[in-house]
């Protein structure tokens, strides 16, 4: 902890239990793997995958399968970005962006 805290320049670190307090996630469809199976309708599918709130990308992420204009897509084939926010000395830093 010391060490993160030295990187950090700060002085505390205030634990969190709720992981979606300071992150937010976005879905991405993976277009590598979709535009093959896709095609022409990879556009719509693409915009409904991207259009995804919060809420719906953690039940998909639960049941690992979603339809998007039709097309049942799996777990592998949408990207899932975390977005963490860290707040130091009252400024709000985009920090990290995970897949």
């Amino acid at each position: 902890m010391k060490y993160v805290l030295e990187e950090l320049n700060v002085k505390t670190i205030r634990p969190c239990n709720d992981p979606l307090k300071y992150t937010s996630l976005r879905a991405e469809p993976d277009y590598s793997v979709l535009g093959v199976k896709l095609g022409k309708a990879m556009g719509a599918v693409a915009k409904e995958v991207k259009a995804l709130k919060q809420a719906d990308i953690l039940a998909f992420e639960s049941s690992g399968e979603a339809t998007f204009s039709g097309h049942s897509l799996k777990f592998n084939e949408i990207k899932v970005c975390v977005i963490s926010i860290f707040i130091l000395k009252r400024k709000i830093w985009v920090a990290v962006v995970l897949e």
